[in-house]
């Protein structure tokens, strides 16, 4: 009686593993792939391994982050571009071939990546290499607004302005400046000097008079009056004029 019970224990074992393999062992032809994960910011143009720097960082695949024009980090891969492993072999031997065969999405790049504008003047900012509709954003429209690119300076502060198309945003800072001219108004005696001066600018200013027989002005500001008569004394920035009118009278007599 031992002996059959230890030849049939032994049957059930053969026949256990005989069928625990045939449940265990994948087809031959079957293969597990896994796409190769990356991690990319919303204003970057590299992709990483890993979170290699300040930023919010998001996971996406190899494939849409190479769709995006995006070049590999030289920290994160001083090898290069890594193999796609979930990308398809065609036979060849690379298994990055299809992903390759991609047409490569160009880098978008702004006019301007920093404005100085005067309050009251605008600018035009072009988006290089864009194609489709371009989605043009203030941070502070109250400060500076942009439409279809151009900015316009409304009151003094910053902003940043932000142009995103082919799935890339590029940003440019701007400052606004509110300046003023120190006199809309001047009355100077003939043989006399006054000076003006426009504050709250960096930029540089443009002097100049309408009638240089009545009274002329330097580079700085400085006028000395003629004769008698009238004549406008203009200052410009960057597209923006500030005007005083100047009276010159008769000097005195002694």
């Amino acid at each position: 009686m031992k002996t059959r019970k230890k030849k049939f224990s032994g049957a059930l074992l053969v026949v256990f593993l005989l069928f625990g393999n045939m449940v265990a062992l994948p087809p031959a032809n079957m293969q597990v792939q896994a796409e190769t994960t990356v991690y990319i910011t919303p204003t970057g143009s590299k992709y990483h391994s890993h979170k290699c720097g300040n930023g919010t960082y998001s996971p996406t695949s190899l494939s849409h982050a190479q769709s995006l024009g995006l070049e590999p980090c030289k920290k994160c891969f001083p090898g290069g571009a890594p193999a796609d492993s979930g990308a398809e072999n065609n036979g060849s031997g690379n298994a990055n071939a299809s992903a390759s065969a991609k047409p490569a999405v160009k880098k978008i790049a702004l006019s301007n990546t920093a404005l100085v504008l005067v309050k009251g003047t605008s600018q035009k900012l072009k988006l290089k290499n864009a194609s489709g509709a371009v989605k043009w954003k203030s941070s502070k429209s109250a400060v500076a607004s942009v439409s279809n690119g151009t900015v316009k300076a409304k009151a003094k502060g910053k902003a940043v302005i932000s142009a995103t198309a082919n799935g890339q945003t590029k940003t440019c800072r701007v400052k606004v400046e509110d300046a003023k001219i120190s006199k809309t108004a001047l009355h100077i005696a003939a043989g006399k000097t006054a000076k003006l001066k426009v504050s709250g600018c960096i930029h540089d200013i443009r002097w100049s008079s309408t009638d240089t027989d009545v009274a002329r002005v330097d580079g700085n500001g400085n006028i000395k009056a003629y004769k008698a008569g009238r004549t406008c004394i203009k200052a410009e920035a960057h597209g923006k004029v500030w005007k005083c009118v100047v009276k010159v009278n008769r000097p005195k007599a002694a």
